[in-house]
């Protein structure tokens, strides 16, 4: 919105704003979900058996692990609306694919496979792409909303006072016509 409205300061403060609510609301949220993690993987696991109190153990880890990073997905993905919002979309396109196909399924395939880490490996590698786009995003917003160039204010007053002055010749024209 206040990019249409052609204000450099107002698109810069409304992405910035956004960032910020994403990242408090998901860390209150967040929050609960890691204090909670044991009664949130007991609606769906019922440890009856030792092989079922090993799964529940490694649900209430990787539920740890996935509350950790949502915390940079929100960044991320704040970040990359604030950027569609200013018209930003290619430079990011490129980024996300470099960062998960590269970074991520490379360094997930290295950590889960080579260094025998299995799904916590794979995880990381995933947290490793998501947390470099996390500091991209805000920084790429940051470059670009100080980059905004609009209409200078006496350009847009002169631009009315020509519409003005138009609208004044064609009623004239008009008036006289009649």
């Amino acid at each position: 919105q206040r990019y249409g409205q052609q204000s450099k300061s107002g698109a810069r403060r409304a992405g910035f704003v956004g960032i910020a609510l994403g990242i408090v609301t998901a860390i209150i949220y967040l929050s609960v979900v890691a204090i909670a993690r044991e009664q949130v993987v007991s609606i769906f696991l019922r440890p009856e058996t030792a092989m079922d109190v090993e799964i529940f153990n490694l649900a209430v880890t990787f539920l740890l692990v996935v509350v950790f990073l949502q915390v940079f997905n929100e960044i991320e993905t704040t970040a990359l609306a604030a950027l569609r919002g200013i018209k930003d979309t290619r430079v990011p396109l490129f980024v996300g694919i470099f960062n998960y196909w590269f970074v991520g399924v490379g360094s997930a395939c290295l950590l889960a496979f080579h260094f025998n880490l299995a799904g916590i490996g794979l995880l990381i590698g995933y947290y490793l792409s998501l947390i470099m786009s996390s500091i991209f995003m805000p920084i790429r917003f940051y470059i670009q909303s100080g980059k905004l160039a609009f209409a200078g204010v006496e350009e847009q007053e002169s631009m009315a006072d020509e519409m003005v002055n138009e609208m004044a010749a064609i009623e004239t024209a008009v008036v006289e016509e009649a």
